[in-house]
Parts: structure tokens; C-alpha cells; sequence
């Protein structure tokens, strides 16, 4: 009986490895590189001077976006969410880079988790016979993923090292670490060294995980990497600045590795998608909201300038400004902050492009939970500074941001990025605008899947 039994696994095993070996979808490998705006890469005439020519290469080798419009907040966590499910940030729940948080309880905690209320990319091509992996691609902690290098920080030292480790595919960080030769795994460090380590996890991934799975088995994979230093320097030392373009052409050359190892890997069988969540606006003024509210007598502070106790308070989304009140039935404090910024934003030198009450927002498909918001225009930015003047200046270089996003995507200057490549893909052509939660479902077609929840729609 053993006997019989041996050989019923076996056969059930050979069976299983036929049907993978006839698994003919592409592997898929999704990229997106932060900030990164799409007339920097079509426009070479105005943007001569910075050397990409892989980028470049993507508008004749495949299919690209004129430019993608982002969601409401441009901002780098509700975008990524909606790149990898195809919704807007009040259906998947990822409304802002950081949680509500006044009185500081969290200490300044990112919305790391990916507590996506709709299934994404990941599970539904792991679902569907996909291997899948993940280098630093933002809300990842806790994403069903095979191999997965999540984004998460709290010291910034080598002990973080150890949390990123523990909170993805345990000790696959350590192996990188250990086989690339890296110093380490970088938490809060998003400079070229840190996309350097990024792009060495990608790489080994690729090699020494996936590949050897497709080999052996048949099975696709489908792969998210990051890559965060252009948009870090974007924000300190401009989005145009020399700084900021010679990371992007540093990237540009570990993008042109990834794009020949997929294709050496997967004998051609590949599609890829490069991308990004949103553009940049240069910015000389900050709007510093929430004096407007100490000053109003709803946001109490202490002698030493902190917070005490708060009506209405205000997260800034550095492009837009996200407002609540405390006790959501405390209607004079609602219409007395309204009223405030309502006066504000008829002086248009205060900055205020639109200010969004509680029947507007009902029709906004982000900022969940918001009794008001506000966008800037462009050259400012919120904070959420307590005391001063209303108006700052910025700091410069490297301290002070001196370009940003989060606004509204009704601005031409937020739009994002889209190039694929690959098998099915058609050459040099251009689709024009599409939205960026288009992009998830696009993918998805190409590994012959379905996002259900997706409110998007695939542009092939």
C-alpha cells in the first residue's frame, strides 16, 4: 500500500509540472520610479541635457502614456495603493502618506500596511498560478507575496534592517544583504545608495528566487521593485535641478539591466511596466494652515507651542490639506473653519487654489473621512506647523523641499508616467491620457487575470 501510494504522488507531481510547463503567460515585472514626470522623458528637446536613453527607448519599443492623471492626493502611498488594485484611495484605503494623528500618539507613522480593502495585483496573481515578489514598493507589510521586501522605518539604523526582515518573507533580507555584498537594506533612506541596494534585492530576486521557479516549474512571475531617490531629490533640490537628473540617469542605467536580465530570463516572454505615481511642481511658499485655526480659537496650544487640545485640525498632503473636525456633530466649528478658509482663498496671493466642503467631497474619490480639504496652487505647499505667520518661506537645500506634489490631479504638473514593453505590446505607439488606476487592470489583461473591484478599465 506505501508502494501505491508513492506512486500516485509522483504521478499527481508530474502531472502538476506539465500543466505549469504549459503555462505560456508572461512574466510581468513592474516598476515605478518615483516622481518621475512624463516630459522629462518625451520632451528631449527641452530636456536635452539628461542622458536616459533607456527611458527614452521605451516610446519607440513600446506603448506609453502622454500622461497619466494621478489621484486625489498625489501623493506617493494612495498613489502606489491604487498602481496595484486599480482604485481610487477612498475605495482601497490608503488616503494619505501618513495617519491622522494631532496629538503625534503614533509618532509619525506611515501608512505602511497594506490593509487594501479590494484584492491587488499581487494576491490575484498569486491566486492564478503567478510566483510573486516585491522590493520596497510602498504599503506592502503584510501583502500576501511570495518574496516581499516591504518599506517600513522607525530608527534608520541597522535595527530597522531587522524589522523590514521580519515583517516581509522572513530572512530574505538578511540574504541579500549577505549574498550582494550591500551594507545594508535601507528603511528611511531613500538617496542613490539606498536605490542602489534596492536595485542589487531586485536583481538577486529575479536570479535566485524567480528565475529558477520559472525554470523548473513553468510558473510566471509578477514583480513590483521601487526605486524612491528621484523624487527625494526632486523634493530638496528641485524637480529639474542637476542634482535631481543625475539620479534619474543613474536609474535610467538599472533600468536598462532589469529590462535585458527579464529578457534573458524569460527567454522573451515578458511584459514591463515602468511607471510613476505622480509629477512635481516647484514650489516658493508654504501655506501654514493650522495657525489659522490656533488663531480661531480651535487648536489649543501650551506655553512651549504644542498641541493642547484641537476643534479642527489640519494633516497637510504637502499639495493639499486634509481637515477634521473632532466631533463630527460640532457644526459651529465645521462652518466657523469653513468660513476661514472660504475668506482665504478669495485672496488668491494666499494660495488657495480650491477649497472642498462636506457635499464636494462626497463626489471626491479620496480623502476618506474628511469634513474639508483644500488644494494649493501652484508654487505653494501646506504644513502643519501650529505657530507663526501664515505664510513661510521654504528652507533650502537639503533640509527644506523646494518642489512637491499632493495636489489636486486637475494640475497638468502632477501628471504621472506609463511605458510597456514586451510580448503583445505595440510598438511606438501612443495612447494618450488614461488615469492611473488604468494601469493595474492593463496589467492584469496581460497575464490573461481580472482585478474585480478594479475602477479603472485596461487601455488595450
Amino acid at each position: 500500500m506505501k508502494h501505491i501510494f508513492i506512486i500516485i504522488a509522483t504521478s499527481t507531481l508530474l502531472f502538476s509540472s506539465a500543466i505549469a510547463m504549459t503555462d505560456s503567460r508572461p512574466s510581468v515585472l513592474y516598476i515605478s520610479i518615483d516622481g518621475m514626470r512624463p516630459d522629462i522623458i518625451q520632451n528631449s528637446k527641452r530636456y536635452n541635457k539628461i542622458k536616459i536613453p533607456v527611458l527614452r527607448s521605451l516610446m519607440k519599443k513600446g506603448t506609453y502614456a502622454k500622461q497619466v492623471i494621478g489621484v486625489f492626493p498625489t501623493l506617493t502611498y494612495p498613489s502606489h495603493a491604487s498602481l496595484i488594485t486599480g482604485t481610487n484611495p477612498n475605495t482601497h484605503g490608503i488616503i494619505n502618506n501618513k495617519y491622522f494623528d494631532p496629538t503625534g500618539i503614533n509618532k509619525d507613522a506611515w501608512m505602511w500596511f497594506a490593509d487594501h480593502k479590494v484584492a491587488d495585483l499581487w494576491k490575484i496573481a498569486g491566486n492564478s498560478g503567478y510566483t510573486t515578489a516585491n522590493v520596497g514598493w510602498p504599503s506592502t507589510v503584510g501583502a500576501d507575496i511570495d518574496f516581499n521586501i516591504v518599506e517600513y522605518w522607525r530608527t534608520n539604523t541597522k535595527l530597522d534592517q531587522s524589522i523590514v526582515d521580519a515583517l516581509g518573507t522572513k530572512g530574505l533580507v538578511k540574504e541579500v544583504v549577505a549574498k550582494t555584498g550591500i551594507d545594508r537594506y535601507p528603511s528611511a533612506d531613500w538617496d542613490i545608495k539606498s536605490d542602489r541596494a534596492r536595485f542589487a534585492a531586485g536583481m538577486y530576486i529575479m536570479n535566485n528566487k524567480l528565475a529558477p521557479i520559472l525554470q523548473k516549474e513553468g510558473k510566471p512571475f509578477f514583480m513590483t521593485q521601487y526605486f524612491a531617490a528621484y523624487d527625494e531629490y526632486a523634493h530638496h533640490y528641485d524637480w529639474m535641478s542637476k542634482n535631481a537628473f543625475n539620479i534619474l540617469e543613474e536609474i535610467d542605467g538599472m533600468l536598462g539591466k532589469m529590462i535585458r536580465q527579464m529578457d534573458r530570463i524569460t527567454d522573451g516572454n515578458y511584459v514591463i511596466a515602468v511607471v510613476s505615481d505622480h509629477g512635481f511642481i516647484s514650489i516658493d511658499t508654504i501655506i501654514n494652515l493650522n495657525t489659522q485655526f490656533v488663531k480661531a480659537g480651535l487648536i489649543c496650544l501650551d506655553k512651549e507651542g504644542n498641541m493642547k487640545d484641537w476643534k479642527v485640525y489640519g494633516l497637510d498632503g504637502h499639495g493639499s490639506i486634509y481637515i477634521k473636525v473632532k466631533d463630527a456633530g460640532d457644526l459651529k466649528s465645521y462652518e466657523k473653519a469653513k468660513k476661514i478658509l472660504l475668506n482665504l482663498a478669495a485672496n488668491k496671493k494666499n494660495g488657495i487654489d480650491k477649497v472642498y466642503d462636506r457635499t464636494q467631497l462626497k463626489n471626491i474619490p479620496g480623502y476618506k473621512g474628511a469634513d474639508l480639504v483644500c488644494s494649493a496652487s501652484s508654487g505653494y505647499r501646506f504644513s502643519t506647523d501650529l505657530t507663526g505667520n501664515l505664510h513661510s518661506k521654504p528652507k533650502t537645500s537639503p533640509e527644506g523641499y523646494l518642489a512637491t506634489h499632493g495636489f489636486a490631479p486637475s494640475n497638468p504638473d502632477t501628471h504621472a508616467s506609463a511605458f510597456l514593453i514586451g510580448k503583445g505590446i505595440p510598438q511606438g505607439r501612443n495612447i494618450g491620457t488614461i488615469n492611473l488606476i488604468d494601469i493595474a487592470p492593463t496589467l492584469a489583461k496581460t497575464m490573461d487575470l481580472t482585478l474585480p473591484a478594479a475602477e479603472g478599465k485596461p487601455f488595450f
